[in-house]
């Protein structure tokens, strides 16, 4: 999000409080109902950054003792995991395999007791000049790209935690190593200002409107129905703003979609 600012706004975003009290001009209504709308306004909020518009950021955090790091309060799901090594930043490799098993004598304090390595990475000569990073364009584990197994790339693996709110790893590093995370936020702070593209203001106060007649005994299935057919239509006029079909695109989707199998 641009932290750009003219007159007291942010170029190209409006904000949800714009929207919430628009929506509350457009049937007429006080701010005694400002709260209510200000929770049909954050759903709708979440599922537009969720579909349309994500908010990706990233995020350098510390390894605990025990060779995991903690999740961001606004974290839903991660894109990239790596290091600094040899002057780039490695990703690490996503094995579901890892154990997240704890042995009954942890600490009074419930955490896992430290694990310990090696505590350095591996010589950058030491590592193929082939080397296999953890994700294609659509996202795909390493090996999966060629119909194969999960495949160290030298760097060290990683598995997620969501018990204890962590990602672990398998690796040989310091406590004091920085892992940079990028990872898809949630857009919530209550300490801030929430804002939302200038191309969604509009849906969200139609999203507004969905659930105000949604959750309403008054409102007739024709005016439930008309709000659904409103919502919907403005999502699919912001989609094709925020996302248009390109070339590309469908070139991408090709080229993810061919794998290399074993001939038998």
């Amino acid at each position: 999000m641009s932290n750009t600012k003219q007159g007291g706004r942010q170029k190209g975003f409006v904000s949800l409080d714009e929207c919430i009290k628009n929506s509350l001009m457009d049937i007429g209504e006080t701010m005694h109902l400002y709260e209510k709308h200000k929770k049909w306004a954050l759903d709708t909020y979440k599922s537009f950054n969720f579909d349309l518009d994500a908010i990706v950021k990233t995020v350098s955090l510390s390894l605990t003792a025990w060779k995991a790091v903690v999740l961001p309060d606004d974290f839903v799901d991660w894109v990239m995991l790596g290091v600094e090594f040899d002057k780039q930043v490695r990703l690490f490799t996503n094995d579901r395999r890892i154990s997240l098993f704890q042995a009954d004598n942890v600490p009074p304090n419930g955490d896992p007791a430290p694990r310990v390595g090696s505590n350095s990475l591996p010589d950058p000569s030491d590592i193929s000049r082939f080397f296999f990073y953890n994700y294609d364009g659509r996202g795909m584990d390493t090996g999966k790209l060629f119909g194969l197994s999960v495949k160290t790339n030298g760097i060290g693996e990683f598995k997620m935690n969501k018990d204890r709110g962590e990602i672990q790893f398998n690796i040989s590093l310091t406590s004091s190593t920085p892992i940079y995370l990028e990872y898809i936020s949630t857009g919530i702070n209550p300490t801030e200002k929430i804002c939302v593209n200038i191309y969604a203001g509009k849906l969200i106060e139609l999203g507004i409107h969905r659930w105000r007649h949604h959750f309403s005994r008054s409102s007739s299935i024709a005016e439930k129905q008309l709000a659904e057919k409103a919502y919907y239509q403005e999502y699919y006029m912001v989609q094709n703003r925020l996302c248009p079909l390109r070339a590309e695109d469908i070139m991408e989707i090709q080229r993810d979609a061919y794998k290399l199998v074993q001939s038998v």
